[in-house]
């Protein structure tokens, strides 16, 4: 198709879709750097606090599904204009926030920009983009939520004694229209699509979300996605506090290590996303699941080397995952205007296995007499229930 379709340049599409969805990521990041400042502006409590975070994952397990029938009917890259005014919208509700339940109502907001733009984002480029060159697409969009992670973790303090935490709201709301606006305006459609073939100016039929959960192999591989998350937040949930506790590391040595694989898929991704072209997405996929698996393995030992060198394979390799998973919804489902609630489903399951990041690691830690090596072989084991999900699946 893409021999008789005009495409603009993948790479330029993929950066534009890329920049603009990190600067809707950099709002859930902006947080955790400052969150005893905006705890204590706002009287929240210990308990009540972390919920800033635990927000967003929440609200993309009950809004997904819902998002993902959006994608039906609406430009992508206009539900990305309509997310950041979401998002926008939200972090102007927080910057005015004088209580914890405003603010936690904002992030609700915030959260239900993000997810949009979770769906949004790798169906733009699906459509955007010419079908050979997807693969490397996906791999440079799939590092949108760590590009905005790296890029709030250095901007928001550096910003907090210049603006204070509301005025970092009001400046991140701003930012993230504009990025939205030159998002709508450069990216253009597909010349010379023939009219048998669907674009997305045409209407599209209701897809019911039953029908596509019916297909065994989305699902499958959208749980063994569900395990990838689990890991992914355990570790960057819980490394950090054990090293530091241990006397392991440093606070800052730990945090940066907890970065690590985030600045690892940087590289890591778009590399495998040009590689799928070639070797196809499932057997990468499967290799990002081992890694991801052996590299909580060795971040959860007491060796400062192993440690970091499981840092870097979880990077480099294991984060790849995002990308071929993503990738892969439009081969999964049966047809294109499944896209939608196929990626819906996923990005549902990805939240989930984020939720259960946070909250299942301790009851397994506990399980494990407090050994955190032992629980990192545990959670390797449910790695392994991943891979053979995965393993079972047929990726086109």
């Amino acid at each position: 198709m893409s021999d008789q379709v005009k495409y603009q340049n993948t790479i330029f599409v993929a950066l534009m879709v890329l920049f603009a969805g990190a600067s809707i990521s950099m709002h859930q990041f902006k947080v955790p750097i400052i969150m005893d400042e905006v705890a204590k502006a706002l009287s929240m409590g210990s308990a009540s606090a972390p919920w800033l975070m635990s927000v967003f994952p929440i609200t993309g397990i009950f809004l997904s599904i819902p998002a993902g029938g959006l994608v039906q009917n609406i430009k992508s890259k206009t539900l990305f204009l309509a997310a950041a005014i979401c998002m926008a919208c939200g972090s102007l509700m927080g910057s005015f926030a004088q209580t914890g339940s405003v603010m936690l109502g904002s992030r609700v907001l915030e959260g239900l920009g993000f997810l949009i733009v979770a769906i949004a984002g790798p169906i733009t480029v699906i459509r955007y983009c010419a079908p050979e060159q997807i693969g490397r697409a996906m791999g440079i969009w799939a590092v949108w939520v760590a590009t905005g992670q790296i890029i709030s973790f250095n901007l928001t303090p550096a910003l907090m004694g210049a603006l204070g935490w509301r005025g970092i709201w009001q400046a991140y709301a701003v930012i993230t229209v504009v990025m939205a606006v030159i998002l709508v305006a450069a990216l253009k459609e597909p010349s010379g699509i023939a009219p048998a073939q669907k674009s997305e100016t045409e209407a599209q039929p209701s897809v019911s979300p039953m029908a596509v959960l019916k297909n065994s192999h989305l699902i499958l591989a959208s749980l063994s996605f569900t395990i990838f998350n689990l890991l992914l937040m355990a570790v960057l949930t819980f490394f950090p506090g054990n090293a530091v506790q241990t006397g392991l590391m440093s606070v800052v040595e730990a945090s940066f290590v907890a970065t690590i694989p985030m600045i690892g898929c940087l590289i890591g991704s778009p590399i495998m996303g040009k590689l799928s072209e070639s070797y196809g997405r499932k057997g990468l996929y499967l290799i990002s699941l081992v890694a991801s698996g052996a590299g909580t393995v060795l971040i959860f030992t007491s060796s400062r080397p192993i440690i970091y060198a499981g840092a870097i394979l979880f990077g480099l390799v294991g984060l790849g995952a995002p990308g071929m998973i993503m990738g892969a919804v439009s081969g999964l489902v049966d047809t294109p205007d499944q896209e939608g609630a196929g990626m819906g489903i996923l990005v549902t399951l990805q939240n989930f296995g984020m939720f259960l990041g946070t909250s299942v690691f301790l009851p397994i830690l506990a399980f494990c007499s407090g050994n955190y090596f032992v629980a990192g072989l545990a959670l390797a084991g449910i790695a392994v229930v991943g891979v053979v999900m995965a393993g079972m699946t047929k990726m086109k």
